[in-house]
């Protein structure tokens, strides 16, 4: 999945220079002669295939790249023959139903029998499953996380993002408060060599100290950058949209960005479907079919395209809608199936 229209030079703006070249020195560290193949890990949307693009670019005719477009079944298809082989979306190479690791198994057991170096992308929740119940982390040992941006970054992105003029920030007075309190995420190491994501609540302080301030102190401006970067889960893709459409008339408001954050009302099955939606990012209606095995599919994608949760593009290939992202990952964390 192409993230929505994120740059090298916007995730350089938001601080991720330390990520985008650690692609390149384990690369040259390849080229020295050290074995490390490398794994980039992130959020749906974030920029997975920027990382892989500046690896291109930067390599010239020493890369060859292969994507996966969709859920692979039966053989892999041959891979470039070339120094480095990059490969787009992996998660698209296993499905959590009987059998559905013998893909995976081939493609590991292939780039341990090769001399390139592979520098390959994931989604972070497929990631952590995978790496909970395999040993895909030992096959690449240099693993680049896209860490989730902080305001400020967000800040920065959005600013290069959006170029000037900026929007004016303005404050709605008819919208109410926001909550104070968010539900936040961090790694933390389990063991030698693996890491989980878990949720911790975080005040939202532009909002608690509002309560003490003037209106004419208050910062409009940190508070429409912190509540992006919470809805986003500071996925840069999903910022720059939900910037994009909650300026209205050249005007953006806390309460224009807030209008996205609502509550997802779906039982048990729905959730399991809207978890194989989010680990895949991007899946067809038959493959979806298949990996639910008895779950009523259709009632469960009737329930999330009424919530406005999902969409479907127009190769009829099913996606979380990015501006709700935060909504999906924050319902189904509640419900103990992603960390």
């Amino acid at each position: 999945m192409r993230s929505l229209s994120i740059t090298v030079e916007e995730l350089e703006a938001a601080g991720l220079d330390e990520q985008l070249e650690a692609v390149e020195t384990a690369v040259e560290t390849h080229i020295e002669g050290t074995y490390s193949n490398v794994a980039v890990v992130s959020e749906p949307f974030a920029g997975r295939e920027v990382f892989l693009d500046y690896a291109e670019e930067e390599f010239g005719a020493a890369a060859g790249r292969i994507t996966f477009e969709e859920v692979v079944t039966g053989e892999l298809p041959e891979f470039p023959v070339a120094e480095i082989v990059l490969v787009d979306n992996c998660h698209y190479l296993y499905t959590r139903q009987i059998g559905g690791f013998d893909v995976l198994e081939t493609f590991l057991d292939r780039i341990v029998n090769r001399d390139a170096l592979y520098v390959t992308s994931w989604n972070r929740y497929a990631w952590t499953y995978l790496s909970a119940v395999t040993d895909v982390q030992a096959a690449f040992p240099e693993q680049i996380q896209i860490p989730r941006l902080d305001a400020n970054q967000v800040a920065n992105l959005l600013t290069t993002h959006h170029g000037t003029p900026l929007p004016m920030f303005v404050e709605d007075e008819d919208s109410g408060r926001m909550r104070s309190v968010d539900v936040e995420w961090s790694e933390f190491s389990v063991g030698s060599d693996r890491t989980v994501s878990l949720p911790y609540p975080e005040l939202h302080p532009e909002y608690v100290l509002s309560r003490v301030r003037t209106d004419a102190e208050f910062d409009i401006e940190a508070v429409v950058y912190r509540r992006i970067a919470q809805l986003s889960e500071g996925d840069p893709g999903v910022a720059t949209i939900l910037w994009d459409r909650s300026i209205r008339d050249g005007r953006i408001a806390p309460s224009y960005v807030q209008e996205f954050d609502k509550p997802i009302d779906i039982d048990h099955d729905q959730a399991f479907v809207l978890e194989v939606i989010l680990t895949n990012e991007r899946i067809a209606y038959d493959q979806l079919d298949r990996v639910c095995g008895e779950v009523a599919v259709d009632q469960a994608l009737q329930a999330l395209l009424t919530q406005e949760v999902i969409s479907i593009d127009d190769d009829d290939r099913i996606q979380i809608d990015p501006v709700r992202l935060y909504s999906a990952v924050e319902h189904l964390a509640g419900r103990q199936l992603v960390w």
